[in-house]
């Protein structure tokens, strides 16, 4: 046998090997490569931060009696919870790690709050208030707010509590106007097109991927294709709340009937695939880190993943006003109504 084909034995033999301890390396260390996963649970005035996975508590934050905070709002990266009180416009931007450490948060001038969001990558933070329909944009770094500019969006219409929604770039936004669901170039906030659609104003959320728009409204879903601008799909419910997506953008869950019926959805075919009579009215859904979805209900903490499990008893006492799920890792612009 020549000494070249001895060498390229040698040399293939070896890359196999590495290639054998590298994939054994990774399988042996999965947890130290995975996300944080945390549960970010307000009920009364405490803030409560459980595992993600297994739902246990693992750190508190109290809330003085001015401050009766009642929206959570994820940082994209997972870094910052934004926990503030709707009504006087106060709060707070806690640690993920840390629940006792935290930055003020001073919205006052633009309460009462109704609804927040962050841009994909988390440098603009967004607002509107819950009597004039009004948007204030801010800049974010860190767990704080700089400037304050109101976004003047034009043929907006009469004005309404209606929330704004991004896409996956941050180069448009989306909002309800009267009749219609308005795109808005971010740049310089010129309208681009309409899309004429039946019923009151919505809520919107883009959906992981970037191809359809969810607006939630009173009596239902209806589900936009982004790139065409038509609407593709309604799904009637009776006080539907907004949806949430797994990270893949596959399923989508929603509350519907006061918090006692849970929707599945593939977001991909635009159908509904199950409902879920719950026990109880709940709070959430939010995803779950091992799938699935968290809801929490009077004292209970659940999880859905085909099948409804009552997983442990909530800590704390008092109404629970809102529960969400947070990763430590980079990730897409969240928002809350």
């Amino acid at each position: 046998m020549s000494n070249e084909i001895i060498y390229k034995k040698t040399f293939l033999l070896r890359n196999s090997i590495l290639t054998i301890l590298f994939l054994f390396i990774l399988i042996s260390i999965p947890v130290s490569l995975s996300a944080e996963s945390r549960l970010f649970l307000l009920r009364g005035q405490t803030l409560y931060i459980l595992d993600g996975v297994n739902g246990e508590m693992l750190d508190k934050r109290n809330f003085s009696a001015r401050e009766l905070p009642d929206i959570l709002l994820g940082t994209p990266g997972g870094k910052y919870v934004f926990v503030v009180d709707s009504a006087s416009g106060i709060g707070e931007a806690v640690d993920f790690e840390d629940a006792g450490q935290a930055k003020a948060l001073d919205l006052s001038e633009f309460a009462p709050i109704a609804g927040m969001a962050f841009s994909p990558m988390g440098d603009r933070f967004y607002v509107w208030n819950a009597r004039s329909g009004d948007v204030r944009s801010y800049g974010h770094r860190a767990g704080q707010l700089t400037g304050g500019e109101d976004l003047a969006l034009p043929d907006s219409g009469s004005p309404d509590s209606s929330g704004i929604a991004l896409n996956s770039r941050g180069t448009r936004i989306y909002r309800s106007v009267p009749g219609a669901l308005a795109y808005y170039l971010s740049a310089d906030l010129s309208l681009l097109k309409t899309v004429e659609l039946d019923g009151g104003s919505r809520n919107w959320l883009m959906a992981p991927g970037g191809r359809r728009l969810w607006g939630t409204g009173g009596a239902g879903w209806t589900v936009v294709d982004e790139a065409r601008g038509v609407p593709v799909a309604d799904f009637p419910a009776e006080e539907a709340l907004p949806p949430v997506f797994d990270a893949a953008g596959r399923t989508a869950w929603a509350l519907a009937e006061s918090g006692t019926l849970l929707l599945e959805f593939d977001v991909r075919r635009t159908r509904e695939v199950k409902r879920e009579r719950l026990p109880e009215p709940v709070v959430g859904p939010t995803p779950g880190a091992e799938g699935g979805v968290w809801l929490a209900g009077e004292d209970r903490l659940y999880r859905f993943d085909d099948e409804l499990v009552n997983i442990a008893p909530l800590p704390g006492s008092g109404k629970v006003k809102a529960l969400m799920t947070v990763e430590l890792k980079p990730g897409q612009g969240f928002a809350c109504f």
